[in-house]
């Protein structure tokens, strides 16, 4: 029985870094920052899953002090940041509900649903698109690349959707 207790540590997400904060739950990014402006995350209220302290949180404490929030970026931009996720345990009413949805699927039939679009704009805006790449030398740009693009604009602004189920906790 100790072997699955040390299988098990791998789960605990990188946000307390210090016992002595009274485990204040932050992601990864907003501690960085916290850290990089000196400011206590004791201070701000998360607006996060579960109360969690994230990127916006220290960037309004940032505004209302009226520090500037551009110095921590360092000239990033819009690039996303490495490896910022967090890692949520799970509760005992998701694990039920995770095994009772698995035991649906595998039980009980079931069908998928399909719907037609009208892409007309979106054809458009390809052929637009084409005729700039062409003219610069560049590749042609496919439906795909479309829907991709629309795709990760769409988890940008829901991150919780870009989530990963392990049997110990999801990765967000």
């Amino acid at each position: 029985m100790v072997q699955p207790a040390s299988v098990s540590e791998p789960k605990i997400s990188k946000p307390s870094q210090s016992p002595s904060e009274d485990r204040t739950f932050a992601s990864p990014l907003a501690r960085k920052m916290a850290e990089d402006n000196n400011v206590p995350l004791s201070k701000i209220k998360g607006t996060g899953p579960e109360g969690r302290i994230v990127k916006a949180d220290i960037e309004d404490y940032l505004a209302s002090s009226g520090k500037d929030v551009a110095k921590p970026s360092k000239g990033v931009g819009t690039q996303v940041p490495s490896l910022d996720y967090v890692d949520i345990p799970h509760s005992q009413i998701r694990k039920v509900t995770a095994s009772r949805l698995s035991f649906s699927k595998q039980t009980i039939p079931h069908y998928y649903l399909t719907v037609d679009t009208c892409v007309d704009k979106l054809m458009d805006l390809r052929s637009q698109l084409n005729s700039l790449q062409e003219a610069s030398g560049g590749k042609r740009i496919s439906v795909n690349d479309l829907v991709i693009k629309a795709a990760a604009l769409a988890l940008r602004k829901v991150p919780q959707c870009n989530s990963s189920w392990t049997d110990e906790y999801i990765r967000q």
